[in-house]
């Protein structure tokens, strides 16, 4: 496949290399003349001559052109990767991500952190709920602006001036997304972003965020571009133990309650990280699409929407010196399709959800074809697919076992867990698609010791059943002017 690279600094030089290194071809195009191109790089004479006939771009020029060439790939039939930030506001990145969906194309985010043992291990603890319900987040990262190029002077470089999109809170938005990719959406945002070095630029050299969580997780985030020693990391403190990740440690240790401190190795290496990231775009823009397990850890161009979000929330409280509350997520509930069967098995053969399940089995994905044909046009019965701001996060099903009652079984994606979704989902459900069956009352079966989903059933309304403890029941008031199945006129 030929990739185009836009933009030939440092980043797209990296990129460009590994696009080779995957055997892939490359053409370059830089605005600068005199802009340097990894070896074997084809330069292309103009930015429409190298994405004609792409079959996949890459964005890496300063974040003020970001938007208007991710358009300009999408429109020539590009799958696309843009460079973090995705622009320099939120404003535009959504509807780009429609454009993408109605033609069919990868559009994702370059959020290599996501790819970083780090980030990846503390997520996973957290979901996995080593430390209970996280209550405090602290995120950092810093470093000398001066010292991250060599040989280049930082003043000319975006990351030093406005017009380009440049600042710590946009250059350093890696933090704000793994904050929402670990804690999920953030609903309010108090920020402080000022300038105190003599570096002389004309952006913010510090910026200071506090951010309040859907679930309830305070997380505070220090970015600077002044700190002589390079540092980064986070630590997260939960109900039932804490979390540290340290990148000069190269290591997450987990301190749970009443327990002995367990070490994880954490390399610090980000070239492994770079190389992750472009093999599973190049692998969803050779499929044509984004939803295989492995690609669940990019960062759709909604996600970038949200961090981009916050940072702008951060600049109006900063601006006025108020607190600025943000719009919530978009959550859905959709029929399943057969296109959903790869993430549905995924979803039902993870460890966790097995352990949870009453049937324990992994099922194969024989089984589960004929399962998905049975259900998918079963009258009492509906799966449907969550999503979260359109993409794909678990699956909820309806059946009815009698005239008024019907049980439901609902089951996250792993990344997804942890953020306070099942609760939401399941009110939904019980809102607009219970009544659908007719149910008076819903019913689900949860073992007594999965805590995590006694709490979001308990949240949703649901209450014990008197004989069982693992019966769980909520009555449901249907909505004026709504029979229930069975009902006459």
């Amino acid at each position: 496949m030929r990739v185009a690279v836009l933009g030939q600094g440092s980043i797209g030089r990296r990129h460009a290399a590994i696009v080779r290194a995957l055997g892939h071809d490359v053409t370059g195009y830089d605005t600068r003349a005199d802009a340097l191109s990894a070896e074997g790089v084809r330069r292309a004479s103009s930015e429409i001559a190298a994405v004609e006939d792409a079959g996949a771009v890459i964005v890496a020029s300063p974040p003020s052109e970001h938007l208007r060439q991710a358009r300009l790939a999408l429109e020539a039939g590009a799958h696309t990767l843009v460079e973090k930030p995705a622009a320099s506001s939120a404003e535009g990145v959504v509807a780009l991500a429609a454009l993408a969906r109605e033609r069919g194309l990868v559009l994702t985010a370059a959020m290599n952190l996501r790819f970083h043992p780090g980030v990846c291990t503390v997520r996973h603890l957290i979901a996995k709920g080593a430390v209970g319900r996280p209550l405090r987040v602290s995120i950092w990262c810093g470093s000398w602006l001066p010292g991250w190029r060599p040989g280049v002077d930082y003043r000319d470089t975006y990351s030093a001036q406005c017009r380009l999109g440049g600042g710590v809170l946009l250059d350093a938005i890696h933090e704000l997304d793994y904050a929402i990719w670990m804690l999920g959406p953030v609903v309010r945002v108090r920020g402080l972003l000022t300038h105190e070095s003599s570096l002389g630029l004309d952006v913010e050299d510090i910026a200071m965020l506090v951010l309040e969580h859907a679930t309830g997780t305070v997380t505070s985030v220090t970015l600077d571009y002044l700190d002589r020693a390079y540092h980064r990391g986070c630590r997260v403190v939960g109900e039932e133990g804490t979390i540290h990740w340290s990148w000069e440690d190269e290591a997450v240790v987990l301190l749970p309650a009443g327990g002995e401190p367990k070490r994880l190795a954490a390399t610090s290496d980000v070239d492994p990280t770079y190389h992750a990231q472009l093999e599973v775009f190049l692998d969803a823009a050779t499929r044509g699409n984004a939803t295989t397990p492995r690609a669940t850890a990019a960062s759709s161009f909604e996600e970038a929407a949200a961090a981009l979000a916050v940072a702008d929330a951060a600049r109006l409280a900063s601006a006025r010196g108020i607190a600025v509350k943000l719009a919530t997520r978009c959550l859905a509930l959709r029929p399943a399709q057969r296109e959903d069967a790869e993430n549905l098995l995924r979803w039902r053969n993870d460890p966790t959800t097995r352990a949870a399940s009453f049937n324990s089995e992994e099922v194969s994905p024989t089984e589960h074809a004929a399962w998905l044909e049975r259900v998918l046009v079963d009258p009492d019965r509906r799966l449907l697919i969550a999503t979260e701001d359109h993409a794909p996060v678990g699956q909820l099903r309806l059946d009815r076992l009698a005239a008024n009652t019907v049980e439901v079984h609902i089951a996250l994606a792993p990344e997804a867990r942890g953020h306070g979704l099942a609760t939401e989902l399941l009110k939904l459900a019980a809102q607009e698609h219970a009544p659908a069956l007719g149910a008076a009352r819903l019913l689900a079966r949860v073992k007594p010791d999965n805590e995590p989903s006694r709490h979001s059933f308990a949240k949703a309304g649901f209450r014990v059943g008197a004989k069982h403890a693992e019966e769980w029941w909520l009555e449901l008031t249907p909505p004026h002017g709504h029979r229930r199945h069975g009902e006459g006129v």
